[in-house]
C-alpha cells in the first residue's frame, strides 16, 4: 500500500510541470485573445473614423464648391444693372448650373408690369412678358408661404398640375423678408430628379439673386434721378430760346415713331429716346451769345457750337450704362459722306442710333423758325432730307422716315406739336 502511494505520488510530480504548462499555455491564449479583441475594436475605431473623415472631406469638398459657384455667380451678377439683362444671366446660369432642360425667373415690380425670363437648353433665355395671373393659379402657395420647394413629379396628378415631366425645384427671391419674385427649374437633361444639396445651394444663390436685383432696382432709381435733373435742365435751356423751345421734345417724339416704323426692338426704343431728349445738352456748355446770334457765325463761334456733343458726352459721363445714348448724342451730327463734325467719320461707322436722329433733327430744324431763317414749307423740308440721302444722311433711313410721313403725316407731325404750310 505504502509504495503504491509512492507510486502515485511520483507520478504526480511527474505530470505537475505538463499541468502548469497548461494552465500557461490557457493564460497566455486567453490574454492573446483579449489583445485580438482590443486590435479588433482598435481596428474598427479607425475604420470608422476614416470614414468619417472621408465623408468630412466630402462635406469639405462640397462646401468650398459651392462657395466657388456662388462666388463665380455673384461676380458675374455684380457686373450687370440692367434688370432685364441680369435676369436673363441669372437664369441662365441656374439652370445649366442645375443641367434643367427648363428654367423660369419671375420677378414682381412694384408700380410696373412683373418680368419674367423662360430658359430653354440648346436655346437660352428670353423674355416671356407679364405671366401674373398664370402665377397666381399655380404657384400662388408658394408665393405666400415663401419656401423652396423640390417638385415630384412621379405622381400623374402633379406632373399635370405643374406641366413638368420627372421633378422641378421652386425657389423664391425674397428681399427683406418680402417675396418679390422666384427661379423655377424643371426636368434634369439626364432624367434624374433634383435633390436637397442642389436645393440648399439654389437656396442659397437665391439670396444673392435678391441682392443684385435690388442692386439693380437702385441703380435704375439714381439714373431716372439723374435723367429727370438733365431733363430739366434741357427743357430750361429751351424756354430761353423761343426758337428751340419744344426741339428735343419733337425729335423724341418723331425717333421713337421712325424707331417704331423701321422695327427697333424696345431696348433701343430706349436709347433712342433718351438719346433724342438729351442730344443738345451739350448746348448748356455754349454761351447764349453764341447760341441766339441771328447773323452768320464766324469760324471761331462755329468751332465753339461743333463742341457741343462732346460736352454733351462729358455730362452724362457718370452714368457707364448710357453708352449707347452717349454714342448717339456723340455722333447725331456726323455726315454719312464723313464731312460731318465731330469726329468726321462716316457710313456704318456711324451707330445706326446717330443716323436715325441725324435725320429727325435736321427736319425739325428745316422747319422750325431759326434766328437765321424762317422755316421750310413741309414740302421744301421733304425735298432737303430727300437731297441729303447717301451724302447728309443714311439712305434707307431717309427712305423709311419719308414712306412713314406719307403713311401718317398729318396725325404725326399734328401729335409732335407743328403748325406747318404744306
Amino acid at each position: 500500500m505504502k509504495s503504491k502511494i509512492i507510486s502515485y505520488v511520483k507520478r504526480l510530480f511527474q505530470v505537475m510541470p505538463a499541468f502548469k504548462h497548461k494552465r500557461q499555455m490557457e493564460s497566455m491564449n486567453a490574454d492573446l485573445q483579449f489583445r485580438l479583441e482590443e486590435v479588433k475594436a482598435a481596428n474598427e475605431t479607425a475604420i470608422k473614423l476614416q470614414k468619417g473623415v472621408k465623408s468630412k472631406n466630402a462635406e469639405l469638398e462640397k462646401a468650398v464648391e459651392r462657395l466657388r459657384i456662388i462666388t463665380n455667380v455673384c461676380m458675374t451678377l455684380a457686373s450687370i444693372v440692367d434688370i432685364d439683362e441680369l435676369l436673363k444671366n441669372i437664369i441662365s446660369m441656374t439652370s445649366e448650373l442645375s443641367g434643367a432642360k427648363k428654367g423660369a425667373i419671375y420677378l414682381k415690380q412694384y408700380g410696373k408690369p412683373s418680368l419674367t425670363f423662360n430658359y430653354t437648353y440648346g436655346a437660352g433665355a428670353q423674355s416671356f412678358g407679364d405671366i401674373s395671373s398664370d402665377i397666381s393659379s399655380v404657384y400662388s402657395g408658394f408665393m405666400k408661404s415663401g419656401d423652396s420647394k423640390i417638385i415630384d413629379g412621379r405622381g400623374i396628378d402633379v406632373k399635370k398640375h405643374y406641366g413638368i415631366n420627372n421633378s422641378a425645384v421652386w425657389v423664391p427671391l425674397k428681399l427683406k423678408g418680402l417675396v418679390i419674385g422666384f427661379m423655377l427649374l424643371e426636368d434634369k437633361i439626364d432624367g434624374t430628379f433634383f435633390l436637397k444639396d442642389e436645393l440648399d445651394l439654389l437656396t442659397t444663390l437665391s439670396n444673392q439673386v435678391a441682392v443684385a436685383i435690388e442692386n439693380a432696382w437702385l441703380y435704375e432709381k439714381v439714373k431716372t434721378n439723374y435723367f429727370s435733373t438733365i431733363h430739366s435742365l434741357v427743357n430750361a435751356l429751351e424756354a430761353n430760346d423761343r426758337y428751340t423751345k419744344g426741339h428735343s421734345e419733337r425729335v423724341r417724339y418723331l425717333s421713337l415713331e421712325l424707331g417704331k416704323f423701321i422695327g427697333l426692338d424696345n431696348k433701343e426704343l430706349e436709347v433712342l429716346e433718351h438719346a433724342a431728349v438729351l442730344h443738345d445738352i451739350g448746348k448748356i456748355g455754349i454761351t447764349t451769345t453764341v447760341l441766339h446770334k441771328k447773323g452768320t457765325l464766324t469760324v471761331d463761334e462755329y468751332q465753339v457750337i461743333k463742341a457741343h456733343p462732346l460736352i454733351g458726352d462729358q455730362i452724362l459721363g457718370p452714368i457707364n450704362t448710357l453708352e449707347g445714348v452717349r454714342t448717339t448724342i456723340i455722333q447725331h451730327h456726323e455726315r454719312y459722306d464723313g464731312k460731318g463734325y465731330p469726329h468726321g467719320i462716316s457710313g456704318e461707322e456711324i451707330s445706326f442710333m446717330a443716323r436715325i436722329m441725324a435725320v429727325i433733327d435736321a427736319f425739325d430744324a428745316m422747319v422750325t423758325d431759326r434766328p437765321y431763317r424762317r422755316a421750310l414749307s413741309l414740302s421744301k423740308a421733304k425735298e432737303e432730307i430727300k437731297q441729303g440721302a447717301g451724302s447728309q444722311f443714311d439712305s434707307q433711313i431717309v427712305d423709311a422716315f419719308l414712306n412713314m410721313l406719307d403713311a401718317k403725316e398729318e396725325t404725326l407731325l399734328l401729335t409732335a406739336g407743328y403748325s406747318l404750310q404744306p
